[in-house]
Order: C-alpha cells, then structure tokens, then sequence
C-alpha cells in the first residue's frame, strides 16, 4: 500500500494522503461535528491568545528566512521561506508565504508534480496560527490529479507557562480525479490527524550554524494520522521547533513514522541566513 505524505520540516505531515481501493468506513464520533458533512475543520481560530510576551515569528512582506535541510542526515537542498504578501483569507488578515513547504514525496520516494498550495500565518495575540489552503497536485506522471482540504493549526503560544499543551482533532478530505481513459477516478479519503502540542523550554540559548540565539521557546509537536478504513495504517510525527525572539524559526528537528510501511524518515531544518523587514 503506497503512501504519499508532504516532507516537509514545519507543520510536516499535517497533509497526509492513504492511497487505497476501498470505500470509507463511518467516521469515529469524536472526529464528527454539527456541519451536514461531518468534518470538524476549525478552519478559523477567532479566540485570541494571553497578552504576547515578544515577536517570537516576526511577520512582514518580504521577511526570508534560508534553511540547510538535512534528511537521514543526507543534505538536501537549501530553501527559502519566505512571506509574499498579506490577503484577507476566510475573514482574518494573514501573510500569505511564497514558499513554505521544501517538497513532497512519498513513502517509496515517488515525487508529486505541480504541488499547488497555499500556506498562511497570523498572529492573534500570544498565538502564531498557520492556515495550509486546499491542496492540489498531480501524480503518476499526471495520471491523476488530486486535492486536499486543508485547516488551522496553533503552532506556538508565547506567553504560556513550560509544560503546558494543547490538542487539536482535524480532519482532510483528498479527491482523485483520473487523467486518463485507462484509469477511473479513486474513491475520496478522509484522514483524521490529532494534533498535540507542548512548549517544553522557554528562555534559552540555542547555536545554529555557528550562531547562538537567546530567547528561544522550544515547542514539542506530535501528531497522529490516520484513515477509519484502514485504521492499522497509521503515520505518527514527532518534532521539536525552536523558535528565537525576534528571529523566527530557527531550528527543527524530528522524525516521521509510517508504522505500516515500517518507514521512519529523520529531518532537521537549521536556518542559515534571514532578512527581516
């Protein structure tokens, strides 16, 4: 069973897809919400967070950050993240970011083609929330196009204590359409991903790249996701994000987990360089 799922070192698997000919199973209750559908997708998140304690992601257009990206300890290449532009996105004023995930690939190495996706960050109070928008891409040579509903996500809250966590249970929903005669399209998918989070060190020094960054919260983030109809073939993530005050990102670490493939990738992401505006 081939699995395809976005390599990237931030917010890595939150984009997950289980390829297989099999309908869907009904949904665990407590995934479901009141919508008509039964996707609990917290797309917008209005709360806002405790009274900020620094700018731990400063966000402005222009601002890059450079990354060396290392998988398996095998360098890859650099990348840039960098924000484009600010946009009204379901009602909040976000940053919408040129470049946010590295690549995506699959399980067995496959690469996906024309990976179309929109990524975006905003600050509500103390809580940095990343919105990653409906996926699309083709695959197979472009036999197939596919797309994902995305969601939200609170990456950081600042102004909390070390040991506190939170938890979010989200759904996608990927669709396949066929390119070609010989094929027909796939049945669609629904991933349920739990999400938890924990800051676990505040106020620390960190060395990256021969530089040292004070005032760097170190935040946990593990996450489970699986499909109902093949509830074996589950993938678990675990990272470590630093982030540095006045900086941003600037060093993650940790590893993905493909507990049916029996597949365990380890990243890190440290960042190189970085123009602020």
């Amino acid at each position: 069973m081939k699995k395809f799922k976005l390599a990237s070192v931030f917010v890595l698997s939150i984009l997950f897809t289980t390829f297989y000919s099999c309908d869907n199973e009904p949904l665990d209750s407590e995934f479901l919400s009141d919508s008509e559908e039964g996707i609990f997708n917290p797309d917008i998140i209005e709360e806002p967070g405790g009274d900020s304690t620094g700018d731990y992601w400063p966000l402005a257009v222009n601002n890059e950050w450079t990354y060396n990206y290392y998988v398996d300890d095998v360098a890859q290449e650099d990348y840039d993240m960098s924000i484009g532009s600010t946009e009204v996105y379901q009602g909040e004023s976000v940053f919408r970011f040129n470049q946010y995930l590295p690549s995506a690939t699959g399980t067995d190495g496959t690469q996906f083609d024309g990976l179309d996706i929109d990524t975006y960050v905003r600050k509500n109070g103390g809580d940095y929330i990343v919105t990653v928008g409906d996926l699309s891409a083709s695959y197979l040579d472009g036999a197939f196009e596919l797309s994902q509903t995305g969601y939200s996500l609170i990456i950081l809250k600042d102004y909390v204590a070390v040991g506190t966590s939170w938890t979010s249970n989200v759904q996608t929903v990927t669709s396949f359409v066929s390119n070609d005669e010989i094929f027909p399209d796939l049945p669609s998918i629904t991933n349920n991903i739990t999400n938890t989070l924990e800051v676990v060190e505040k106020d620390i020094s960190v060395t990256v790249n021969g530089n040292t960054y004070a005032d760097v919260i170190k935040v946990k983030y593990e996450q489970e996701s699986y499909t109902a109809a093949a509830p074996d073939q589950t993938t678990n993530s675990l990272y470590y994000y630093y982030f540095a005050k006045d900086v941003g990102l600037i060093k993650t670490e940790g590893s993905i987990s493909d507990n049916a493939d029996n597949i365990t990738s380890n990243v890190l992401q440290e960042l190189d360089t970085f123009v602020l505006n």
